[in-house]
């Protein structure tokens, strides 16, 4: 149901999640190495004048982010059982943390000698706003289920 404001929350949710699946979240500079581009599906090494080569295949924060978009989009569809919503509201929760603490990995994996620049994109915080995100939706959904429980005891 497009009325209810938990609705709106889980659909941001989803298509941040969409959007991070096409924007790099990170980069890093090393003397010794070209430039590594972290994307959702992998880690790709900058070439001048050519494709980028992939250095690293990152399947665990691609499943991560898709699970996590899927599951705000089904949270939608559910609108009927609260008790449903909020329990994948809270599994969304502890998925993102997953999802910051794997890109973190990966991040903080690459770390050599003679590093030369280090770069978190806006993407890197969209795991982060989605928690805040998921956070406000599971309240609202609270909120609704307290007040049908609120207008039975009236019946």
């Amino acid at each position: 149901m497009i009325q209810r404001i938990q609705t709106l929350y889980l659909l941001l949710v989803t298509v941040l999640m969409s959007l991070m699946v096409v924007m790099p979240y990170a980069e890093i500079m090393r003397e010794d190495m070209p430039l590594l581009t972290f994307h959702a599906n992998a880690i790709h090494q900058s070439v001048i004048g050519g494709t980028a080569p992939v250095y690293k295949i990152t399947r665990s924060v691609i499943t991560l982010i898709l699970l996590i978009g899927l599951l705000s989009f089904v949270n939608i569809l559910l609108y009927r059982n609260r008790r449903h919503q909020m329990s994948i509201c809270l599994v969304n929760i502890a998925l993102s943390g997953a999802l910051l603490a794997v890109m973190f990995f990966y991040y903080n994996g690459e770390r050599h000698q003679g590093e030369f620049f280090r770069d978190l994109r806006i993407p890197a915080f969209i795991p982060l706003l989605s928690v805040i995100i998921t956070i406000l939706a599971y309240r609202s959904i609270r909120s609704d289920e307290r007040l049908v429980k609120s207008n039975d005891r009236i019946r």
